[in-house]
């Protein structure tokens, strides 16, 4: 973690009706204007969180959900775990290594003990 600004209550995660710029120094900085973090960082595993946006978790799913899978798959189009269609357009999948979520709300990162949190946002130029 760095002294950077972080975003408010650590971070969230959202589907894809709230913004997730590009720009790593935009971040969740005021209560009403919602922003998903871009730099949420998973201290178990020691690695930026990765975000599928578009996509939602295979379900019903034909194998077992191997998160570490997910996170290494070059391409999400062919990934055995995610899925397009079906009202995922409104879904993001987020993981790390350990653990993933998908959704289509604004939930805080840390949601279901993933232990996710903003790793910080450098200040503006």
């Amino acid at each position: 973690m760095s002294d950077d600004p972080v975003c408010l209550e650590g971070g969230y995660i959202a589907g894809t009706k709230v913004p997730l710029p590009d720009d790593p120094r935009a971040h969740y900085e005021v209560s009403n204007q919602l922003v998903a973090c871009n730099r949420l960082y998973c201290p178990h595993c020691a690695i930026f969180v990765r975000v599928f946006s578009g996509y939602r978790r295979r379900w019903p799913p034909d194998r077992a959900f191997d998160s570490a899978a997910l996170y290494d798959a070059p391409d999400p189009d062919a990934s055995p775990y995610l899925q397009k269609g079906e009202g995922a357009d409104h879904f993001r999948v987020y993981c790390c290594r350990h653990t993933s979520d998908s959704t289509a709300g604004f939930n805080d990162a840390d949601g279901r003990d993933a232990g996710w949190r903003c790793a910080g946002h450098p200040p503006p130029a």
